[in-house]
């Protein structure tokens, strides 16, 4: 029924991640498809590309070797899910809205749902016990759930993505085109690690932005309705949160600053520039 696809580097994360499923599964057919990424290392997009065309099941998921499950017979529920027609791909860490900005899966605490056991802390955000699915535009890539059918349509980007950063986004933003994706709230996992932005995050990140994604950004779900006054005002304030990310790294930064100094000067905008200013004084003492 389900075919499990894991990158492996650690082989005793491997092991307790089998040990995870196999407690918490249930009683249904399953296989683990780990693929070891250590010798001759590949992007994610091709080895979850090759777990994929490995699988003998017609549910895929795809998923962190130090990630795992809380809630036993977690498949049900999502199976129900992923069977509608209109489904894309279902994780536990998303976004309603991304803004035409490269960034992450996710543009604020606003528009964020989140669900997740993060290095030990609950982590949830917009959380409701009460909404067994949320659709989002995004999903964070600790878990992405989606039927085989689904991503052989619309398989991991291998040319356009050959390291180990940005693939949930694209994959999720593409299938946004024409699924839904959804956040799950009726399944609790756990995720012993926390992303970075680092360089090549950040490098990535705008390569592909360029390539890809600002040709259809900003992007919603139905029931997101914002002006473009609004739209804007919100690119700033994610312009501005990258400007303070990149304050050692020149380069970006400056991408960043001639974005964020083209928006027309608003209060919260002159705000802004203050405070970037004030930061900029206070690196130079």
């Amino acid at each position: 029924m389900l075919s499990i696809i894991v990158s492996t580097v650690y082989p005793e994360r491997l092991e307790r991640f089998r040990r995870n499923v196999a407690e918490t599964i249930g009683d249904i057919p399953y296989e683990i498809i780990a693929i070891e990424n250590v010798k001759n290392p590949r992007s994610l997009a091709n080895v979850y590309n090759e777990g994929g065309s490995r699988a003998r099941f017609p549910y895929l998921l795809f998923m962190h070797e130090d990630a795992g499950f809380i809630t036993r017979n977690w498949f049900e529920d999502i199976r129900r899910k992923l069977d509608e027609p209109d489904c894309g791909t279902v994780g536990f860490a998303g976004s309603k809205l991304m803004f035409n900005m490269p960034g992450g899966w996710g543009m604020g605490l606003k528009w964020m749902y989140v669900n997740v056991l993060q290095c030990g802390e609950v982590a949830r955000a917009n959380y409701d016990a009460n909404t067994p699915f949320v659709e989002v535009v995004t999903i964070d890539g600790l878990a992405m759930f989606v039927r085989k059918e689904v991503w052989a349509e619309n398989p991991f980007d291998e040319e356009s993505l050959p390291g180990f950063h940005c693939y949930d986004v694209d994959f999720s933003l593409n299938l946004s085109l024409k699924y839904r994706n959804y956040v799950c709230f009726c399944v609790d996992v756990y995720h012993d690690s926390a992303g970075n932005f680092d360089r090549v995050w950040l490098d990535q990140t705008l390569k592909i932005y360029e390539k890809k994604w600002k040709h259809i950004l900003p992007r919603a779900v139905d029931n997101i309705h914002l002006t473009p006054s609004q739209i804007k005002y919100e690119e700033e304030r994610q312009c501005f949160r990258f400007l303070k990310i990149l304050e050692k790294d020149s380069v970006l930064r400056n991408f960043y600053k001639r974005r964020f100094m083209n928006y027309p000067l608003t209060l919260r905008h002159f705000e802004h520039l203050v405070k970037l200013a004030l930061g900029l004084a206070q690196k130079r003492r």
